[in-house]
């Protein structure tokens, strides 16, 4: 059981292509996966205590592989004492691992529970053909999310 790498940092931003246009354009961060429609299965905002929540998500590669992985919500909320949107506990660093129930397993010896189960998604990506991901925040309330592909 071990953390085989960083996937990604997920970061909520108010407008996806203004977004965009500063990774990409003044950062030159590769554009990976362009902003599609918005996410009409609520599984995972549900998962997080968001509820029903449209949103769409783009991401950039950096030229290590690792990604930065933003998010926009259609009806963002804000923040008590911010001037920016945000959805509490959206942001989210993510790790690849190598065995995510063995991880689920290590987590409860510490009285930590995945707010978001392990969930699996079909992905060519995975020598499989299924990825897996869980979400959990660590004792100072920042939020996990651990990949399995």
């Amino acid at each position: 059981m071990k953390v085989l790498g960083f996937v990604h940092a997920g970061v909520v931003v108010e407008d996806i292509y203004k977004a965009i246009e500063f990774y990409n354009g003044v950062l030159g961060l590769g554009i990976d996966e362009e902003p599609g429609e918005w996410v009409t299965d609520f599984n995972e905002t549900r998962a997080m205590g968001l509820g029903d929540v449209l949103h769409r998500i783009a991401s950039l590669k950096c030229a290590d592989g690792s990604k930065v992985e933003l998010i926009e919500f259609e009806n963002s909320k804000t923040l008590e004492g911010s001037e920016m949107s945000d959805y509490n506990g959206k942001e989210h660093m993510s790790f690849l691992v190598d065995d995510i129930y063995a991880y689920v397993d290590k987590l409860a010896e510490y009285d930590i529970k995945p707010f978001a189960n392990p969930m699996a998604w079909e992905t060519s990506a995975a020598a499989s053909g299924k990825a897996y991901w869980m979400m959990f925040r660590d004792p100072f309330g920042v939020v996990i999310e651990m990949m399995q592909m």
